[in-house]
């Protein structure tokens, strides 16, 4: 386990569960496990609906553990938010791996 992780568990097991905690566990499990990367997406879009970051987290997630069709309806579903939203540069980023994901 690495120390930044460690560090981030330490973190929730002390009781200091929030939004950003949940991203910043998935983002730091994303390489290593997109499972668990996913479920601490999805606990952090509980907090906030519509964390755009935690979006991507999810749809990226989805995309590693081989979920094709449902990493491309939560990319898209996170674009939508990104727009809304007026995160131009997430939703930039998240329409190319979009692309990427549909070229196969």
């Amino acid at each position: 386990m690495s120390e930044s992780l460690d560090r981030l568990l330490k973190q929730l097991e002390a009781g200091r569960d929030s939004a950003l905690l949940r991203l910043s566990l998935a983002q730091t499990l994303l390489a290593t496990d997109p499972e668990q990367a996913l479920d601490h997406a999805e606990r952090a879009l509980a907090f906030d609906p519509k964390y755009t970051a935690a979006l991507k987290a999810r749809a990226r997630a989805l995309d590693l553990l081989g979920q094709t069709d449902a990493a491309i309806s939560a990319y898209q579903q996170a674009i939508a938010v990104a727009a809304e939203r007026g995160d131009k540069q997430a939703e930039r980023e998240m329409q190319v791996w979009l692309r990427r994901l549909r070229r196969g």
